[in-house]
């Protein structure tokens, strides 16, 4: 094979946005063109979106995505060759395909082979994988298609080796996990054939597509923006120079991927602006930078809402925070409305006292939300969420919540980083005991064990799926370990209430983690 140049196109497509998709690719074809590829690349079901979910069993819906492939050939007849991700109805079977599209027409079809079915991935509801795959010609070279989990299984890419192409072109919707980056080029390394790789970029629900795509020729020869809309010609000479790439660290990693399915998420739900609790804590405080950093800070503002039991050091710190973020800060005292609750209540005490002011706080806030067409961010980690340290119509109000999928102690080692580019926490906020504030001198610690304790047993149990027979390394005794055990298990019926969240981690909790409410725990 010569010198052949390919256009990457790292695109965004909303579910259904046919019209919007078409001038997008478009616009990426006309680019191709004017650099002179001889091929330019589109992820996959880039027509459609994805996860389309159930869209796809809607015949109106599939009716739009073949008029739209249609039309789209027509469109660019006198552009590049373009491979894009499509479904395809054949014979009454639907497909997840890529398309060759050249001089106006369809020109061939290859159809994903290995159908992933398993954490949010659910293909085999929706589509067939009967079709074995084809090799496209572009140009004189033989190109093959994996589609995206095809490249992850070795049996699957022995039968496209086994075609002998020139090159192979990978197009996929992947989404983002701490680590999968280098897994994917750990994969290409071991590709007889030079690797185009192109991922989908953007937020969809719960979501956020990385982008990264790359190409790995003799060493990693390209590679795109993380979370950004992007493209790039690249040719694949025979012998070609591979370029130095310096990874960022974990924590920018995690902060630019919450950013962006905050951004997108808020896009597609359109509120005025979007407003928190602000309560001189950790998890609010991140959560109101990454939604400032994100949206504007004319989008953002917080609410504090005091209790008797909320310390001048919390105030000071929620002001801390608005005033570094240039957001503005409502302060609303809940004294009155709780003596008027407690009256009504006949003076409830203990938890129920606790759990009062927590959902009095989320009327408020909702209420907020509600009269000004605002969204609300819940602002809980997902140490809190496992064990179910939250409180229903409470804290877990709200239509998104960034931190979902983040652990207490990476929400200090985001704020860390944060700070390094511009001051937004101050130290007494990162020092400070974790606390709801709910009575005298609460502490987290009161309930839980220590997060630094906590968090690596939690990932046992959840991204592990470990059990209870191993954890001595991690320093708990087996009653300890069960008792989080049983706290994480009998949370279930408070998560599935909860908001959608951004997930970051192998399992999230969401189509990740599907365990029964009513169970017997083993």
């Amino acid at each position: 094979m010569g010198s052949f140049s390919l256009y990457l196109a790292q695109m965004r497509t909303p579910i259904g946005d046919f019209d919007g998709a078409i001038a997008r690719i478009l616009s990426h074809a006309q680019t191709a063109k004017a650099q002179g590829a001889h091929l330019a690349v589109f992820p996959e079901l880039a027509l459609c979106g994805y996860p389309a979910e159930d869209w796809l069993l809607v015949p109106h819906f599939i009716d739009k995505n073949q008029k739209a492939l249609c039309a789209l050939a027509q469109k660019s007849a006198d552009l590049p060759p373009m491979i894009i991700g499509t479904p395809w109805l054949e014979n009454g079977k639907l497909y997840n395909a890529a398309a060759l599209l050249f001089q106006g027409v369809i020109h061939d079809i290859t159809t994903k082979q290995a159908l992933p079915n398993y954490g949010v991935f659910d293909e085999s509801r929706y589509f067939a994988n009967d079709r074995p795959p084809r090799l496209f010609s572009v140009a004189g070279v033989r190109v093959s298609v994996p589609i995206c989990q095809d490249f992850w299984q070795p049996n699957v890419m022995q039968r496209y080796h086994d075609l002998n192409p020139d090159f192979t072109v990978v197009i996929n919707a992947s989404p983002y996990e701490i680590g999968k980056h280098e897994h994917r080029l750990q994969n290409a390394a071991q590709c007889p054939t030079p690797v185009v790789y192109v991922n989908r970029v953007g937020g969809q629900d719960g979501l956020v597509f990385d982008g990264r795509s790359f190409v790995y020729h003799n060493g990693l020869h390209q590679i795109l923006p993380l979370a950004e809309e992007a493209g790039c010609t690249v040719s694949l000479s025979p012998r070609p120079t591979p370029q130095r790439h310096h990874p960022i660290s974990e924590e920018e990693e995690i902060y630019t991927i919450l950013k962006r399915g905050l951004k997108d998420y808020v896009e597609a739900a359109k509120p005025r602006k979007v407003l928190l609790g602000l309560s001189g804590g950790m998890d609010s405080a991140l959560t109101a930078a990454i939604a400032v950093d994100a949206l504007g800070a004319q989008r953002v503002y917080g609410v504090m809402l005091p209790s008797v039991y909320t310390s001048e050091a919390s105030l000071k710190d929620a002001t801390f925070v608005a005033r570094a973020l240039n957001i503005d800060l409502l302060i609303v005292p809940l004294l009155s409305a709780m003596e008027a609750l407690e009256t009504l209540l006949d003076h409830p005490i203990g938890t129920t006292h606790e759990n009062l002011q927590a959902r009095l706080r989320g009327v408020i806030l909702m209420a907020h939300a509600n009269k000004h067409n605002d969204l609300l961010l819940n602002t809980s980690n997902k140490s809190e969420t496992a064990m179910g340290y939250a409180t229903l119509y409470g804290d877990m109000c709200g239509g998104l919540a960034v931190l979902k999928d983040v652990y207490k102690t990476q929400v200090y080692r985001l704020a860390r980083w944060r700070n390094t580019q511009g001051i937004v926490f101050n130290e007494s906020t990162l020092a400070k005991a974790p606390t709801a504030e709910l009575r005298p001198d609460q502490k987290d610690t009161d309930s839980l064990p220590p997060y630094d304790r906590l968090d690596p047993l939690l990932q046992h149990f959840i991204e592990g799926y470990g059990g209870m027979d191993d954890v001595g390394p991690l320093g708990f005794t087996p009653a300890e370990a069960e008792k989080v055990f049983r706290a994480l298990h009998g949370a279930e019926y408070k998560r599935r209430q909860a908001p959608l969240g951004i997930k970051v981690t192998t399992r999230a909790f969401g189509p990740d983690w599907r365990f029964p409410v009513m169970r017997g725990t083993p």
